[in-house]
């Protein structure tokens, strides 16, 4: 139906990748290593990089178009056959993108680009990097696609543990697809595959924030938030509506930094839980989550 769950047409950017399909850190390794020794096609590496910019454009499009019937129905209250038919027809072709653009097709063609680390606590900020970007981990109880997630605000814990989340969790307690479940994340799941290049990630979580707190940076880091208000964000989809979200400020008396201010919202009017409008959104809590919009936000470096 037109309001059904479209989280598998969420679209990985390819700047990092988390849940790798292996039963070890490893395994995954050594399978990166043979990809980098596999001779890859130069002319198939940049079909691909043509492919790749002609689909992102056009997902932009699509879900421009998809906002527009979902405004549509909320002014209408209904959806005509004609709609109905071009919607499921929209949902369709962004499921061919994602099979197009998904992150492992992305390393195979550039594997030298990429490098598999393994995550401690002194390198946390590799999983917070991708909290709220879609990954390829799939509920074992329902195969909807899992998020990782803070747990609550434990002001006593210093080490918080991170979890996996289905996306089920979201929908409204009514709805029969609706799923609770929850996976610790393991020593499989500790590794994330990421760009060589980012600068960020390379440096330890206490370096790392040292350097955006650092006035120079910090002002920067600010002034680019601000700039990129309101725009859309692809690599980060609505699990109900999938459509890119948009960077949003909150309100917040004595504000301090970036961290806890910024979000990323549907901008659908068309609410999953009886509200005025979709109330879904992604918090940047931290330092990690706010570099990561910002890189992508800008397609510059993460300093």
């Amino acid at each position: 139906g037109p309001f059904s769950v479209v989280l598998s047409k969420a679209v990985a950017v390819g700047k990092s990748l988390l849940g790798i399909a292996v039963a070890t850190i490893g395994d995954a390794r050594r399978a990166l290593a043979a990809l980098a020794r596999k001779a890859i096609d130069p002319l198939a590496r940049s079909n691909f990089e043509r492919e790749r910019s002609r689909c992102e454009s056009r997902q932009a499009d699509i879900d421009a178009e998809i906002l527009s019937i979902l405004q549509q129905v909320r002014r209408d209250g209904a959806m005509s056959q004609k709609v109905c038919e071009r919607y499921d027809e929209l949902e369709r072709e962004l499921a061919d993108i994602a099979q197009k653009l998904g992150p492992r097709k992305v390393v195979e063609l550039q594997p030298e680009d990429y490098e598999l680390v393994e995550v401690d606590w002194s390198h946390m900020h590799r999983l917070e990097w991708h909290v709220g970007q879609p990954t390829d981990k799939q509920c074992p109880k329902c195969r909807l696609p899992m998020i990782l997630q803070f747990p609550a605000r434990q002001v006593r814990n210093p080490r918080p543990k991170y979890f996996w989340g289905c996306s089920g969790f979201f929908l409204d307690t009514s709805d029969p697809r609706r799923c609770v479940n929850t996976e610790r994340v393991t020593n499989a799941d500790l590794g994330a595959l990421l760009r060589r290049d980012n600068e960020a990630l390379a440096m330890s979580r206490t370096e790392m924030c040292r350097k955006a707190f650092d006035s120079q940076y910090k002002r920067k880091i600010g002034d680019d938030l601000r700039e990129l208000q309101g725009q859309v964000f692809h690599a980060y989809r609505c699990p109900f509506h999938g459509i890119g979200l948009v960077l949003t400020q909150k309100n917040k008396e004595n504000q301090k930094g970036e961290l806890d201010v910024w979000y990323l919202k549907c901008p659908s009017p068309i609410s999953y839980n009886n509200g005025p409008a979709c109330g879904y959104k992604v918090k940047l809590k931290t330092v990690a989550q706010v570099l990561a919009v910002r890189e992508i936000g800008t397609g510059g470096d993460v300093f």
